[in-house]
């Protein structure tokens, strides 16, 4: 009966991190890509003081911190703004979206401008009309205020189509999650060993144990 009770306990434990293993394999590397922004750049109203772009903010030799995150950026000449709003899917799962107003620091007919200022860092954001580019570049304040000495260096960003930000970050993800399913299967092999050991031994401890010595 005990022999039979730790093999179906061992048996629903194997079941139970392989069933997990998968589930966070097709979680993290699934097969249906999230649906992002393509790099476009709306300028049918440019001279009327009107532009719509949209993409995927990357930093071309850094790894960004949310990558899967898409951006709809709409600028309003009379308004002196460009208004841009954001949804992230953080590395933990979380999703979320927001919404920044940065002034425009010029507008001329081939490039529009704006700004965008924090406590350590300013970044500086560029609409090509020609080539219909999206950059921004990220630099430190000058002087460096205290407590922002970790900020080492000034970052170039660059608005690109969602769907390649997507297959990058699957092709990365992927010898994570292949290495997390191999060694889940090792793990769950073992567990089938210990238990096909230890049901070839069991009769042999038992019939021991029910034996008595005899007195000299």
């Amino acid at each position: 009966m005990f022999k039979k009770l730790l093999l179906s306990i061992g048996l629903i434990i194997a079941s139970a991190v392989l069933a997990f293993t998968i589930l966070i394999v097709l979680l993290e590397f699934g097969s249906t890509p999230i649906p992002l922004h393509n790099a476009s750049l709306s300028a049918s109203f440019w001279d009327r003081g009107h532009v719509i772009a949209t993409g995927t903010w990357t930093m071309p030799n850094e790894q960004i911190a949310d990558p899967i995150q898409s951006s709809e950026i709409r600028c309003v000449k009379q308004e002196g703004n460009c208004y841009e709003a954001i949804a992230k899917l953080s590395s933990e799962g979380y999703l979320t979206a927001e919404l920044y107003t940065r002034a425009i620091a010029s507008w001329t007919d081939s490039n529009i401008s704006f700004v965008d200022q924090a406590t350590c860092v300013k970044y500086v954001y560029t609409i090509d009309r020609k080539s219909e580019q999206i950059v921004g570049r990220r630099m430190r304040m000058n002087p460096l205020p205290p407590g922002c000495e970790y900020i080492t260096a000034d970052v170039r960003l660059i608005l690109v189509d969602g769907s390649s930000v997507w297959r990058r970050e699957s092709e990365r993800k992927r010898p994570v999650a292949l290495t997390v399913l191999l060694e889940s299967g090792v793990l769950v092999a073992a567990i089938f060993g210990l238990i096909r050991i230890w049901r070839h031994k069991s009769p042999r401890i038992m019939r021991y144990a029910g034996k008595t010595e005899r007195p000299a």
